[in-house]
């Protein structure tokens, strides 16, 4: 009984033949055995190989190309392989045929009875079955081993090691896994049932956008915008949330098509649906969305304005700033005399950067060096410390004039 499990288990008769010798089994057991596993030869049928049933024939060079098929089904490839592999290669139906049988006569009626019958009680191992050409298989590490037709195993399990495999991974069939499909089916169904119109990645965004307006339901919402929110009823940091949740001309046109219950529609789907009524909504929210920031706008021009005013005043009224700037354009007069650079009333403060540019014949010393070395040795250290003049300097530095003037065109 041991080793006719063995053979159902689709171990191969040589590898069972073996195994029986190795524990030295009595030749009349092997016998039986092997005699069971092949009823054939009792008949005098030497032949493993089953005749094909009304199998054409074919000429000698249609017999050439269904060789290269017989020697894949020689070396264990799937017949169901072989034959996706001959039609892949647009081989005729009649060499098809001859190598593989037809694919509802009986033989293979059989063999799928007999496939179906043979079920393993295990789960299934997904693996991927090799399609190499017979002369790659023959060179891989498969053609190396002794058992050449195996189906199964690579190795000869004991009894004891298939009840613990039939054990470890067998097939779990729980109520708990039916109703999980059950379940799975019906929100497939629901799901089918959906109009879809959006991209779910979109539609789930302005979903979540959407919960910011949870005190308004979709409706009044879409008034409120058409109405351009004259009560301030929603906060003016959500207003500037809304064109996010502004359908696209294309999304637009996709939800007046549908003639559909409302039902059908997803949560901005349905957001969308009330949306249609409104003209130009675009350039509405665009109006909302400045009367909700106009204030702010303003106060920030205004600070700005004042900052740049009290700074100018502080540079025109600079003792320590007029000092200096006598003494660039004396030093610069006279570096520029006689040339059309030399001689002038003023500079442009753009011109400051090149007095650290401008350096000595020996390159060590700059023109910005000697102007603060000339200070000091006049006495007169703290009129290069300008700073204190100019508290707001920083904060008016990242203030341009051109932005303020912009925000109030």
């Amino acid at each position: 009984a041991k080793y006719r499990r063995m053979l159902k288990m689709a171990v191969p008769l040589e590898a069972v033949k073996h195994k029986m010798a190795q524990d030295q089994v009595e030749m009349r057991i092997i016998s039986a055995v092997t005699n069971e596993a092949t009823p054939d030869k009792k008949a005098g049928n030497t032949s493993t190989k089953m005749p094909a049933l009304d199998a054409p024939t074919l000429s000698a060079e249609e017999e050439k190309t269904a060789t290269t098929y017989r020697n894949m089904l020689k070396v264990c490839i799937p017949k169901e392989a072989v034959r996706h592999k001959m039609k892949q290669d647009g081989i005729s139906l009649k060499i098809v045929e001859a190598v593989l049988g037809k694919e509802n006569s009986p033989a293979l009626q059989s063999s799928n009875e007999t496939a179906k019958s043979t079920n393993s009680k295990t789960m299934k191992l997904h693996w991927t079955v090799s399609t190499l050409a017979p002369e790659l298989l023959k060179q891989s590490i498969f053609a190396k081993t002794e058992q050449k037709k195996r189906k199964l195993f690579t190795i000869n399990p004991e009894e004891s090691d298939i009840k613990k495999l039939e054990e470890l991974f067998q097939k779990k069939t729980t109520a708990k896994s039916s109703a999980a499909k059950a379940g799975k089916s019906e929100n497939d169904k629901i799901g089918s049932e959906m109009a879809k119109l959006l991209d779910i990645t979109r539609a789930n965004n302005i979903a979540i956008s959407l919960n910011a307006f949870s005190n308004f339901s979709f409706r009044s919402l879409a008034e409120t915008i058409n109405d351009l929110d004259p009560d301030d009823k929603i906060d003016s940091e959500k207003v500037q949330f809304i064109p996010n949740l502004l359908p696209t001309a294309k999304e637009m046109m996709a939800i007046k098509k549908f003639t559909g219950e409302d039902d059908k529609l997803i949560t901005a789907e349905l957001f969308f649906r009330q949306l249609i009524p409104i003209k130009r909504i675009e350039d509405k929210v665009k109006v909302m969305q400045t009367m909700a920031s106009f204030e702010e706008h303003v106060e920030e021009a205004r600070s700005g304005f004042q900052c740049l005013q009290e700074v100018c005043g502080q540079v025109m009224n600079s003792e320590k700033l007029i000092s200096i700037l006598e003494m660039v354009l004396n030093i610069g007069n006279f570096m520029n005399q006689g040339t059309l650079d030399g001689g002038v009333e003023a500079f442009k403060f753009e011109s400051l950067p090149k007095l650290s540019q401008t350096k000595s014949a020996d390159g060590k010393t700059t023109v910005l060096d000697y102007i603060v070395e000339t200070f000091i040795e006049k006495g007169e250290r703290e009129t290069l410390f300008i700073a204190s003049d100019f508290p707001r300097i920083q904060e008016s530095s990242r203030t341009l004039i051109g932005d303020l003037m912009s925000e109030m065109a």
